[in-house]
């Protein structure tokens, strides 16, 4: 069969012609063989599921997604956190909860500015042994 170049203009009146013909219920066969293209054409390009794309869920890209992924299975299929990471590619460290932060920070922090408006050109290893140099530690 010999393959012929259509212009814009031949392309969008046989795809008018073609959805005309389809609402008025011809088969996709008979549209194609009046329009004179492959059965091929008329479809969407590409194989696999036909579906909607957007009837699907994200992959599970972000830490905090991966992590409630990790708590369901764990949850629901009473698997190991051990399993349950391996499953959804979570690192094991990044499941655990964070320490809980200390209580004292202000004070710190009140503490390295006060040195470093004192001491602009020092760093903060600096300011640090400062501070543990004035608490005796």
């Amino acid at each position: 069969m010999k393959q012929r170049r259509h212009t814009p203009e031949q392309v969008v009146r046989k795809l008018r012609e073609g959805n005309r013909m389809l609402a008025e219920g011809k088969t996709l066969p008979e549209v194609a063989k009046a329009l004179e293209v492959s059965e091929n054409t008329g479809r969407q390009q590409g194989g696999g599921d036909r579906r909607a794309q957007g009837d699907r869920e994200g992959k599970l890209v972000s830490p905090s997604r991966r992590r409630a992924a990790v708590l369901m299975l764990k949850d629901r299929l009473d698997v190991s956190e051990r399993r349950a990471c391996q499953i959804a590619a979570q690192h094991r460290s990044t499941q655990r909860p964070e320490p809980p932060r200390a209580a004292d920070d202000a004070a710190l922090r009140a503490a390295l500015r006060k040195i470093s408006e004192e001491r602009p050109r020092w760093g903060y290893r600096r300011a640090h042994a400062r501070l543990l140099q004035e608490v005796g530690a």
